[in-house]
Protein backbone atom coordinates (compact mmCIF):
# COMPACT_ATOMS: atom_id res chain seq x y z
CA UNK A 1 0.00 0.00 0.00
CA UNK A 2 2.66 2.66 0.81
CA UNK A 3 4.50 1.75 -2.72
CA UNK A 4 1.13 2.18 -4.55
CA UNK A 5 0.66 5.48 -2.64
CA UNK A 6 4.38 7.13 -3.48
CA UNK A 7 4.01 5.77 -6.88
CA UNK A 8 1.11 7.83 -6.68
CA UNK A 9 2.08 10.81 -5.14
CA UNK A 10 4.75 10.68 -7.66
CA UNK A 11 3.03 10.80 -10.73
CA UNK A 12 0.84 13.83 -8.92
CA UNK A 13 4.13 15.74 -8.70
CA UNK A 14 5.57 14.30 -11.82
CA UNK A 15 1.80 15.96 -13.61
CA UNK A 16 1.72 19.45 -11.84
CA UNK A 17 5.00 19.68 -12.90
CA UNK A 18 4.15 19.25 -15.93
CA UNK A 19 1.05 21.73 -16.32
CA UNK A 20 3.59 24.25 -14.98
CA UNK A 21 5.80 24.05 -17.78
CA UNK A 22 2.85 23.89 -20.16
CA UNK A 23 1.44 26.98 -18.55
CA UNK A 24 4.59 28.55 -18.96
CA UNK A 25 4.86 27.61 -22.80
CA UNK A 26 1.57 28.98 -23.13
CA UNK A 27 2.21 32.17 -22.06
CA UNK A 28 5.62 32.41 -23.77
CA UNK A 29 3.83 31.87 -27.02
CA UNK A 30 0.84 34.45 -25.76
CA UNK A 31 3.14 37.25 -25.60
CA UNK A 32 3.91 38.96 -28.78
CA UNK A 33 6.73 41.25 -29.66
CA UNK A 34 5.48 44.67 -30.04
CA UNK A 35 6.15 47.10 -32.74
CA UNK A 36 9.28 49.23 -32.02
CA UNK A 37 8.81 52.62 -30.68
CA UNK A 38 11.48 54.18 -32.24
CA UNK A 39 13.98 54.63 -29.33
CA UNK A 40 16.96 52.98 -29.89
CA UNK A 41 17.93 51.97 -26.75
CA UNK A 42 14.09 50.80 -25.76
CA UNK A 43 13.97 49.14 -28.85
CA UNK A 44 17.32 47.31 -29.28
CA UNK A 45 15.93 46.32 -25.14
CA UNK A 46 12.79 45.00 -26.43
CA UNK A 47 14.47 42.70 -29.52
CA UNK A 48 16.79 41.67 -26.56
CA UNK A 49 13.93 40.81 -24.60
CA UNK A 50 12.13 38.53 -26.92
CA UNK A 51 14.94 36.92 -29.09
CA UNK A 52 15.75 35.59 -25.70
CA UNK A 53 12.53 34.68 -24.44
CA UNK A 54 12.15 33.08 -27.88
CA UNK A 55 15.30 31.23 -27.36
CA UNK A 56 14.14 30.00 -23.91
CA UNK A 57 11.16 28.79 -24.80
CA UNK A 58 12.81 26.85 -27.76
CA UNK A 59 15.29 25.21 -25.85
CA UNK A 60 12.38 24.09 -23.16
CA UNK A 61 10.06 22.86 -25.74
CA UNK A 62 13.25 20.87 -27.29
CA UNK A 63 13.95 19.79 -23.41
CA UNK A 64 10.83 17.49 -23.47
CA UNK A 65 12.37 14.78 -25.69
CA UNK A 66 14.44 13.68 -23.22
CA UNK A 67 11.72 13.86 -20.71
CA UNK A 68 9.94 11.65 -23.40
CA UNK A 69 13.20 9.16 -23.10
CA UNK A 70 13.10 9.02 -19.97
CA UNK A 71 9.40 8.38 -19.32
CA UNK A 72 9.87 5.42 -22.27
CA UNK A 73 12.97 4.33 -19.54
CA UNK A 74 10.75 3.82 -17.32
CA UNK A 75 8.08 2.22 -19.19
CA UNK A 76 10.17 0.36 -20.72
CA UNK A 77 8.94 1.54 -24.55
CA UNK A 78 12.57 2.55 -24.86
CA UNK A 79 15.60 -0.11 -25.08
CA UNK A 80 17.67 1.25 -21.88
CA UNK A 81 21.21 0.73 -23.70
CA UNK A 82 24.54 2.52 -22.73
CA UNK A 83 23.97 4.06 -26.13
CA UNK A 84 20.38 5.47 -25.70
CA UNK A 85 21.38 6.78 -22.34
CA UNK A 86 24.62 8.24 -23.09
CA UNK A 87 23.14 10.03 -26.00
CA UNK A 88 20.33 11.98 -23.73
CA UNK A 89 23.47 12.49 -21.10
CA UNK A 90 24.81 14.57 -24.11
CA UNK A 91 21.71 16.52 -24.54
CA UNK A 92 21.06 17.03 -20.88
CA UNK A 93 25.22 18.42 -20.52
CA UNK A 94 24.39 20.55 -23.58
CA UNK A 95 20.95 22.23 -22.52
CA UNK A 96 22.88 22.69 -19.01
CA UNK A 97 25.58 24.53 -20.29
CA UNK A 98 23.58 26.70 -22.12
CA UNK A 99 21.37 27.65 -19.15
CA UNK A 100 24.27 29.60 -17.80
CA UNK A 101 24.73 31.70 -20.91
CA UNK A 102 20.71 32.37 -20.42
CA UNK A 103 21.25 33.44 -16.67
CA UNK A 104 23.89 35.85 -17.84
CA UNK A 105 22.12 37.85 -20.68
CA UNK A 106 18.63 38.04 -17.73
CA UNK A 107 20.89 39.26 -15.70
CA UNK A 108 21.93 41.98 -18.27
CA UNK A 109 18.74 42.44 -19.62
CA UNK A 110 16.89 43.08 -15.63
CA UNK A 111 19.50 45.96 -15.38
CA UNK A 112 19.17 47.39 -18.42
CA UNK A 113 15.21 47.08 -17.83
CA UNK A 114 15.34 48.87 -14.53
CA UNK A 115 17.82 51.70 -15.70
CA UNK A 116 15.65 52.39 -19.03
CA UNK A 117 12.20 52.30 -16.75
CA UNK A 118 13.74 54.87 -14.45
CA UNK A 119 14.40 56.75 -17.67
CA UNK A 120 11.45 56.77 -19.78
CA UNK A 121 10.15 60.25 -18.72
CA UNK A 122 13.52 61.54 -20.29
CA UNK A 123 12.57 59.81 -23.59
CA UNK A 124 12.21 62.88 -26.94
CA UNK A 125 9.95 63.57 -28.48
CA UNK A 126 7.59 63.03 -26.06
CA UNK A 127 4.99 61.39 -27.89
CA UNK A 128 7.43 58.18 -27.48
CA UNK A 129 7.13 57.96 -23.46
CA UNK A 130 3.97 55.73 -23.97
CA UNK A 131 5.15 53.39 -26.77
CA UNK A 132 8.43 53.23 -24.90
CA UNK A 133 7.26 52.54 -21.45
CA UNK A 134 4.59 50.12 -22.98
CA UNK A 135 7.44 48.52 -24.97
CA UNK A 136 9.50 48.03 -21.68
CA UNK A 137 6.70 46.82 -19.72
CA UNK A 138 5.91 44.20 -22.72
CA UNK A 139 9.94 43.77 -22.19
CA UNK A 140 10.37 43.11 -18.68
CA UNK A 141 7.53 40.22 -18.87
CA UNK A 142 9.40 38.72 -21.75
CA UNK A 143 12.46 38.46 -19.51
CA UNK A 144 10.50 37.58 -16.08
CA UNK A 145 9.12 34.87 -18.19
CA UNK A 146 12.39 33.63 -19.49
CA UNK A 147 13.36 33.45 -16.16
CA UNK A 148 10.69 31.32 -15.13
CA UNK A 149 11.12 28.78 -17.63
CA UNK A 150 14.75 28.83 -17.35
CA UNK A 151 14.14 28.46 -13.84
CA UNK A 152 11.51 25.19 -14.13
CA UNK A 153 14.11 24.06 -16.66
CA UNK A 154 17.18 24.03 -14.56
CA UNK A 155 15.12 21.82 -12.03
CA UNK A 156 14.31 19.17 -14.36
CA UNK A 157 17.86 19.03 -15.86
CA UNK A 158 19.35 18.52 -12.24
CA UNK A 159 16.75 15.72 -11.56
CA UNK A 160 16.60 13.79 -14.95
CA UNK A 161 20.85 14.07 -15.30
CA UNK A 162 20.52 12.47 -12.24
CA UNK A 163 17.89 9.80 -13.02
CA UNK A 164 20.11 9.32 -16.56
CA UNK A 165 23.47 8.70 -14.90
CA UNK A 166 21.51 6.08 -12.66
CA UNK A 167 20.22 4.92 -15.79
CA UNK A 168 23.96 5.07 -17.61
CA UNK A 169 24.90 2.53 -14.20
CA UNK A 170 22.48 -0.06 -14.98
CA UNK A 171 22.77 0.01 -18.62
CA UNK A 172 26.43 -0.65 -18.23
CA UNK A 173 26.14 -3.29 -15.54
CA UNK A 174 24.01 -5.67 -17.94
Amino acid sequence: MKKITLVFLALAISFAHSVSAQTLQEQALALKKPADCGVVDYDAFKNSSFVLKDDVAKTDKNYEQVTTDIEKYASSEKAITVDNVKADISKVKEIKSSLKTFEDKIAKLTETGKTLSSNVTSVKPVTKIKPATTNTKDSVKAVDLSRDILKNLGTKVDADLEKLNGLLVKAEGE
